[in-house]
């Protein structure tokens, strides 16, 4: 009701004066907001006495200041009239500002770092409409997070969607779908931390981890109007798409830390086993089934050689972070002309490249494609230009140009098989060990009891026990 007052206001007023527009539309709207008339300052001289002046600033004398620039109703908003807010927010040392014509509100923080040419705005926490009636960013159910409460009371709710806009300029690559996927991972756990906090902002505490799950699987389930429960890809993907979301900012010094660093997935899905759908966990062949449906579907899209040498790396045990750490020098050759890839994490491990012939064969074909297309050698996957690949843009790769397409098996899902697999056909635990550069916790998070009891060889270990002799 507040909005449609308001843009019942500004039609009346049409094509008057910016003056006009902040005394009869932006300044009671903002009142509304919480600020109150006291705060409200009408265009002081800006410090800078060649620059414009201010059409609002703001301050509740407590430290919260906020400057607002004001354009004619008229107008559309635009890049340059985002640059003149940002002076004003400069010259009056704050970190918050509000750019509007009336029915468009644009609001601004300072404090986030970086730039992202596919933004239009890489400072824009939010840009509604108080015109626009379909659900989405737009939407002017949104301007309560314009409100006093929500950015200045107790370290507002609206900080929250300052980080994730933050996160958005280091992660942002154009494709909308994937983007979405964060932005819901992420809106999902504000919402859910608003109402676990009574309205306040704070970050996941890391025993919060499951509780949030459960209240996202029963949002989902009512939204669906299906079963209580979730596949362990819905899990997965929402503890992959925020733990990234924490390591980049934790990275960047905006959090402490990542919460999400020290939790093994395997103890959250042991945990929430009462509303996990098992069912499309599948069998050997199944697996089997999908991992070759996941190469012809990769075969029909671009850089088809390039995604198949990734996919491949990570199905026969290579991590995300560790391939786009890959360089062509890591390809080595010995004395014998045998090769190794020289994968290099925690610690430097050495890949016989000679034993893995698919792998290999993908190796030449894409540095065949390099060489002819001119593209520098330096990344052993990267982008067009020879530019390294993100994580990200690993993850959308695999689950979105590929394995996403076949199954809802998730390539997390797939490697947890490989060594299960490998641990009862091998019972070779020390180049397990090795090749996923685990550790005996790891590979205990990855069992339950009935694998160890089906994997355990008691004849054999009698045999092998260093007292055979005084027990038998």
């Amino acid at each position: 009701m507040l909005t449609k007052d308001f843009c019942t206001k500004l039609e009346e007023i049409m094509g008057t004066s910016e003056a006009n527009l902040t005394y009869h539309v932006v300044g009671p709207f903002l009142e509304q907001l919480g600020y109150k008339q006291e705060w409200l300052e009408l265009e002081p001289r800006s410090h800078n006495r060649s620059r414009k002046f201010i059409d609002l600033y703001i301050n509740d004398k407590k430290g919260n200041q906020l400057v607002v620039e004001v354009k004619k109703n008229t107008k559309e908003l635009t890049r340059d009239d985002l640059s003149q807010l940002d002076t004003y927010i400069k010259d009056r040392n704050c970190n918050w500002g509000i750019l509007t014509n009336g029915n468009e509100w644009i609001l601004v923080n300072r404090t986030i770092k970086g730039n992202n040419e596919k933004i239009f705005g890489n400072q824009i926490v939010f840009h509604i409409k108080l015109n626009h009636r379909k659900k989405g960013d737009f939407h002017p159910q949104k301007i309560m997070y314009f409100s006093y409460k929500m950015i200045f009371e107790n370290d507002g709710v609206t900080n929250y969607f300052k980080d994730l806009q933050q996160f958005k300029v280091y992660q942002y690559n154009g494709n909308e779908h994937s983007w979405n996927q964060f932005k819901s991972a992420i809106n999902n756990l504000s919402e859910y931390l608003i109402f676990k906090h009574d309205g306040f902002y704070t970050h996941l505490r890391k025993f919060e981890f499951e509780g949030f799950l459960r209240w996202c699987t029963q949002k989902e389930t009512r939204k669906n109007g299906e079963s209580n429960k979730v596949k362990v890809n819905y899990i997965t993907t929402r503890f992959n798409l925020l733990n990234t979301f924490y390591r980049l900012l934790n990275q960047d010094g905006t959090f402490k830390d990542n919460p999400l660093s020290n939790i093994n997935i395997k103890d959250v899905l042991r945990k929430l086993n009462d509303i996990i759908d098992d069912s499309s966990e599948g069998n050997e062949e199944d697996i089997h089934e999908v991992i070759q449906r996941t190469f012809q579907v990769m075969d029909s899209k671009r850089d088809a050689v390039r995604n198949k040498l990734i996919f491949s790396l990570m199905i026969f045990g290579l991590d995300r972070n560790e391939i786009i750490s890959l360089k062509w020098d890591d390809i080595i050759e010995d004395k014998k002309k045998k090769k190794y890839l020289i994968v290099t994490g925690k610690r430097k491990r050495e890949i016989p490249l000679d034993n893995i012939p698919k792998i290999n064969h993908l190796l030449e074909q894409y540095e065949t494609q390099l060489k002819d297309k001119g593209i520098k050698r330096n990344w052993l996957v990267c982008k067009s230009k020879g530019d390294p690949l993100s994580y990200y843009a690993i993850d959308y790769i695999v689950n979105q140009n590929g394995l996403g397409q076949v199954s809802n098996l998730s390539i997390e899902q797939i490697q947890q098989y490989v060594i299960k697999t490998l641990i009862r056909e091998t019972k070779d635990l020390f180049t397990i060990l090795y090749l996923r550069e685990l550790n005996m916790s790891q590979i205990d998070s990855l069992l339950d009891w009935k694998d160890v009891e089906r994997f355990a060889d008691f004849k054999k270990l009698v045999k092998k026990h260093p007292f055979q002799d005084l027990l038998v």
